[in-house]
């Protein structure tokens, strides 16, 4: 994704002599374009979109990321992009393109489910009920997950709708 050399003075926002006046900047002659993602290069592609940048809204480029992590973008993909559903992105082979994050860990999903079941536990004491055997069991298959003892599970175990069950 290309720009023009004088990328900068095409109106977007603001009064035109904002973006003349914004020619004259630091942050002009540190990055050429005036739309970029950020991104991380060293992540394996496709690398999630790690912000994005109107380098005519910044007077410095001090606390920017630098150019080697940045992708330019072009006006037109700057103004779709503003107007779209904001489902994640990544950069690949020098393109944006939808993103789906790999899912979480086994183990790490097992903890948060577990922490989720152990956070109602002193609720139920309260009412003087007490967890169920199913909830026990799921309980136990959660513990055998994250301390590594069962290595075969590829799926979290059901939680009862009902924790005295």
């Amino acid at each position: 994704m290309t720009q023009s050399s004088d990328f900068y003075t095409d109106k977007i926002f603001g009064s035109s002599s904002e973006v003349d006046s914004f020619q004259s900047t630091a942050v002009q002659s540190a990055y050429p374009k005036r739309f970029y993602a950020g991104y991380d290069p060293a992540i394996a592609e496709p690398s999630p979109v790690t912000g994005w940048y109107d380098m005519a809204n910044f007077n410095s480029p001090k606390g920017l990321p630098p150019l080697s992590e940045l992708l330019p973008l072009t006006k037109e993909f700057w103004e779709s992009h503003l107007t779209s559903t904001q489902e994640p992105k990544a950069v690949q082979n020098g393109q944006i393109v939808t993103y789906t994050p790999p899912p979480l860990p086994l183990k790490d999903r097992a903890q948060s489910t577990l922490q989720r079941i152990m956070s109602q536990a002193s609720a139920l004491t309260a009412m003087g009920e007490v967890f169920g055997p199913e909830t026990r069991q799921c309980a136990q298959k959660l513990r055998a997950i994250i301390n590594g003892v069962d290595t075969t599970s590829t799926t979290l175990p059901s939680v009862p709708n009902d924790l005295t069950t």
